[in-house]
Order: C-alpha cells, then sequence, then structure tokens
C-alpha cells in the first residue's frame, strides 16, 4: 500500500480494515500488508506508524532516507517511464517512480494503493 500525506486517514482506515481478511485467512494464507510510506510528514508518522506496527500483517517502510539520497526537487522535469516529460510537483517520489522501482520487489499476488485524489483523463467520461 502506498501512502501519502494527503491519503493517510483513509489509509488508516483500510489498515484496520484489513485485520477483517487477516483474521479469516492467516491458517491457510500468509497475508502481509507492506505499507510504504511516501515522504510522511513526522507528526504523520509519529501519529500513524506506531499504531499501524501493532497489527500482525504489517510491514512499513518509511522512504525518507532514500529520497533524500535521490535528492528530489519540486520543479525538475521528469520522465515517465512511458518517455512523458514533465514537472515534479514536491520532493517526494512520484507514483510511477515509485512502482517502476519497488513494485519489482514484491512477491505477491496483490498490490494496493490508497489515493486521496482522483485524475480524469481528457475525452475519458466516468
Amino acid at each position: 500500500m502506498l501512502v501519502t500525506n494527503r491519503d493517510v486517514s483513509i489509509a488508516d482506515y483500510a489498515v484496520k480494515s484489513y485485520q477483517k481478511v487477516y483474521d479469516e485467512f492467516k491458517e491457510e494464507l500468509p497475508f502481509v500488508l507492506y505499507i510504504y510510506c511516501n515522504c510522511l510528514k513526522e507528526d504523520i508518522k509519529q501519529k500513524y506508524m506506531p499504531k499501524w506496527t501493532q497489527y500482525n500483517y504489517v510491514q512499513l517502510f518509511d522512504n525518507y532516507a532514500k529520497t533524500k539520497t535521490m535528492n528530489l526537487r519540486a520543479g525538475e522535469t521528469i520522465t515517465s517511464p512511458e518517455g512523458v516529460d514533465r514537472l515534479r510537483d514536491g520532493w517526494c517520489e512520484n507514483y510511477d517512480e515509485l512502482w517502476t522501482s519497488e513494485l519489482r520487489k514484491f512477491q505477491t499476488d496483490y498490490v494496493a494503493t490508497v489515493d486521496a485524489d482522483f485524475e480524469k483523463k481528457e475525452g475519458i467520461q466516468l
């Protein structure tokens, strides 16, 4: 699960709800919820991360140190894996950068994201 500052309250609800999945399937199927904390502010980390680590099925990764070594800067031009240039909007990893680097590491059948915003592509009616 990818979690950012904007969607942390939604993520908190989701993390708690996975307890039902864990309780139902823990004997038959090992269940691990890997939470990738993408540039969470310190106060948000202090509020949520200790609570999440109390769940038996949660593993956390905080990318703060990783992003510092990457020297990410808002406004710099980045290129998506598909070759599309755009400006970085903050000092965090963008979703496509993160998933192309981290998703490959997961040896699992399922991956979830929690996203507080929704982007509509021009010309597509939803």
